[in-house]
């Protein structure tokens, strides 16, 4: 079966909404969530609804989040760590800088995979808002 961007773009909301918060020292157990249920949490720089911070089975950190940017805003400046992370980006566009790389525009359905200890980070590339979920599997440092 072929899956388009598209296509898994809209299930990825049913595919993150199989786990919430958890603390990060526990393995996180099976449930199901809305979205619109999560805590949206504002900062100066985005809005962020976290969907899960915990522990895989085999002990992996884990956690999910989304976030939403406004035009030509960055969450923060680019940086490093020793987690992976993925975003998959779910609406507006993203200017992403990824070390070694030629700054790229990643667009609604697209994803981002930042290395471990790889200098990374992006910004809102548009006039609206951006959406996109953070997925980042490892320890934190």
């Amino acid at each position: 079966m072929t899956m388009s961007r598209r296509k898994l773009t809209a299930l990825l909301p049913a595919l993150l909404a199989g786990a919430n918060h958890a603390d990060a020292a526990e393995v996180l157990p099976s449930m199901a969530i809305n979205g619109a249920d999560l805590a949206l949490r504002q900062s100066k720089t985005s809005r962020q609804r976290r969907f899960l911070n915990g522990l895989t089975h085999d002990n992996i950190p884990i956690e999910i989040h989304e976030t939403t940017l406004p035009a030509r805003g960055a969450p923060h400046p680019p940086h490093k760590h020793v987690h992976e992370e993925l975003a998959l980006i779910r609406e507006g566009s993203l200017e992403v800088f990824l070390e070694g790389q030629k700054k790229k525009i990643v667009s609604a359905g697209g994803l981002v995979y930042a290395a471990s200890n790889q200098m990374h980070g992006w910004k809102n590339a548009g006039d609206t808002p951006a959406s996109y979920w953070v997925i980042a599997i490892g320890r934190k440092s």
